[in-house]
This record gives C-alpha cells, sequence and structure tokens, in this order.
C-alpha cells in the first residue's frame, strides 16, 4: 500500500495477496475442505488508514477495490479466474520504533463476493498482518 497522509488519515492506492493451501469450502450447503488445492485472492485498489489520534498507534483501515480469485490443483492453475468487487475493513495498532516508523500488528477481514459467468464464488478472507509504517 502506498498513500500521503492528510492530518490524521492516510489515503492511497495498494495491492494485496490472500493465499489458502487447502482452504474450506461450501457448496449446496456441505461443507469441507479442498486437499491439493489452494486459493490466491489478488485485490487491487484504494485505500485510508485512519488514526483517531495521530500520537498514538491505534488505526482503522478501509479498502475497496477489484480483484480476482486464481485457484490451483496440484501446482496447475486454470485459466479462468472469478473477478469482482473486494472490500476489507482492518483495524490494528503500531508501536513507534522512529521519529516516522512504526511497526504494528492488523487484523483484516476480507470479501470477495466474485463470479464468473453466472457462477458465484462468495470469498471471505480473515487475516493477521504485521505493519511496517512510513509516517
Amino acid at each position: 500500500m502506498l498513500g500521503g497522509t492528510v492530518g490524521p488519515v492516510a489515503i492511497g492506492g495498494g495491492f494485496f495477496y490472500d493465499h489458502a493451501s487447502s482452504p474450506s469450502v461450501e457448496i449446496g450447503g456441505q461443507s469441507g475442505d479442498l486437499e491439493d488445492v489452494s486459493l490466491t485472492l489478488i485485490g487491487i485498489g484504494l485505500f485510508a488508514d485512519i488514526y483517531p489520534d495521530p500520537h498514538e498507534g491505534l488505526h482503522f483501515q478501509p479498502f475497496i477495490g477489484w480483484g480476482g480469485l486464481e485457484a490451483t490443483y496440484r501446482g496447475n492453475s486454470g485459466g479462468s479466474d472469478p473477478t469482482g468487487l473486494v472490500i476489507a475493513g482492518g483495524a490494528g495498532y503500531d508501536w513507534w520504533v522512529a521519529d516516522e516508523w512504526s511497526i504494528g500488528v492488523m487484523g483484516r477481514i476480507t470479501y470477495a463476493p466474485l463470479k464468473i459467468e453466472e457462477v458465484s464464488y462468495n470469498t471471505l478472507a480473515p487475516s493477521i498482518l504485521a505493519t511496517f509504517t512510513f509516517h
């Protein structure tokens, strides 16, 4: 993610990559894990990083963009991937390590109602991230 600061808010654009090996799926009311399968959710879009108190480390990060989901089976990927809207929200805390640098942790949940032709791939991706921020 790359942006600039306006008061207590950083605004910019970014790219993210969430990877899941042996993901859980639900199809027609049946759920289970997919062995030998990995899914990669890729998103590109706009974000804001909101610090209620710029001198403290608590921050909230909404994200909206466009993305796709790539499935790989035993290392081989197909050619048609579902695409669509990607939205995410995160909350975290940073600790100052220098005048303009902070390191922290953030929890993020991403939702992507992706589609290819008439088939929906509603994707939910929770994650815990390490953050390194230059303010």
